[in-house]
């Protein structure tokens, strides 16, 4: 069953939990999922300690942890598994995963068997994956980043025969709420985003761009192309390489990607960046056509909202309303109070 995003409204009473998160590995600051879904909240939940009273993350490779073991290491017969098993069992309430191993499977299997909860994160249009059905089978409940995967999910499971709670946890915006771009007269239209993404859809934005009369930018791990200017992405540059264009442009192939999440539309809303965006389910939800945003449904559409953002006065107004909407819905600690409202719900 899907449950929309949790409700800050909701009746349920909060109770302290303790909380353990698994992380495969350590690219929190390069891989966007591992930081925005986990380590970002992972971090807020210390803020809320008197709820969150055990937070703990377990990491390949790291000892940051307070007992001496490395997850996922015991895959390949490094460590005690049972005796981190147990440590779980004694010290947790709800264990997050995010890996899709037999490894994880077996852990599953044995926690919830002992009555624990195991919450597994979602957060890719992708299934079939080894071990991924039984861990879906296995695991307490299961939290989506979007809508439409969540509903995607839940369909696939239930032609596989299994029911299971399903959570809508949006993605998070990361940009300080002190930040909001002030429009300029220059005319920089931006896409930010992975390789594949930029690779994909670079060139049909750029002509739309020249067509509309701006310089069009990307910014992803591809730092050069000699046909437009590229900025490589890093965590200590990427807002203010955002902040020096004046419009965000943000796709997804709604055919091959339609489970994408808000975190585009909304990263770049959240700097009060005016946002074009096309028909992903996520990006609809984020922006109200016309008053914080604009959804662009073909290249007529792309080139007439590029040329009404031409205006510094609508520029700056679409950006305000963008901004305040961003953090009104999507802020750090809006998402992790949904994701406490469902850790209580599991629990």
């Amino acid at each position: 069953m899907v449950h929309k995003e949790p409700s800050l409204n909701c009746k349920n009473n909060f109770k302290a939990f303790r909380i353990a998160w698994l992380f495969p590995n350590m690219d929190i600051v390069k891989d966007p999922a591992y930081r925005i879904r986990r380590y970002n909240i992972y971090k807020e939940l210390n803020k809320y300690n008197y709820l969150a009273v055990k937070n703990e993350m377990f990491v390949y490779g790291c000892k940051i942890n307070t007992i001496d073991f490395n997850y996922f290491k015991a895959a390949y017969g490094e460590g005690d598994i049972d005796k981190f098993n147990n440590y779980l069992k004694d010290h947790f309430d709800i264990i997050v995963f995010f890996n899709v191993s037999e490894y994880d499977y077996k852990l599953i299997e044995k926690l919830t068997g002992l009555g624990k909860k195991c919450l597994f994160d979602h957060s890719e249009n992708v299934f079939k994956l080894p071990y991924e059905d039984e861990i879906m089978n296995a695991c307490t409940a299961i939290s989506c980043c979007s809508t439409s995967l969540a509903s995607i999910t839940d369909s696939y499971l239930k032609k596989i025969g299994i029911v299971k709670d399903i959570y809508i946890i949006k993605d998070s915006i990361e940009s300080s709420k002190d930040i909001i771009k002030a429009p300029t007269s220059t005319n920089r239209a931006v896409l930010m985003g992975g390789v594949g993404n930029i690779v994909n859809i670079a060139n049909p934005l750029l002509e739309i761009c020249k067509e509309s009369g701006y310089d069009f930018v990307t910014i992803s791990d591809i730092d050069y192309n000699k046909e437009y200017e590229t900025k490589k992405w890093t965590p200590y540059t990427w807002i203010d390489d955002m902040i020096s264009c004046d419009v965000a442009l943000c796709y997804n192939d709604p055919i091959n990607f339609p489970a994408k999440s808000n975190i585009k539309v909304t990263t770049a809303m959240a700097l009060g960046l005016p946002v074009i965006a096309n028909t992903i389910e996520s990006y609809k939800e984020a922006i109200m056509h016309e008053y914080n945003g604009y959804i662009a449904k073909n290249k007529d559409d792309w080139v007439k909202y590029l040329n009404l953002l031409k205006s510094n006065e609508l520029r700056a107004t679409i950006g305000l309303r963008a901004h305040n909407s961003a953090f009104e819905k999507y802020s750090i600690k809006k998402i992790c109070l949904d994701f406490i409202s469902m850790i209580s719900n599991i629990l």
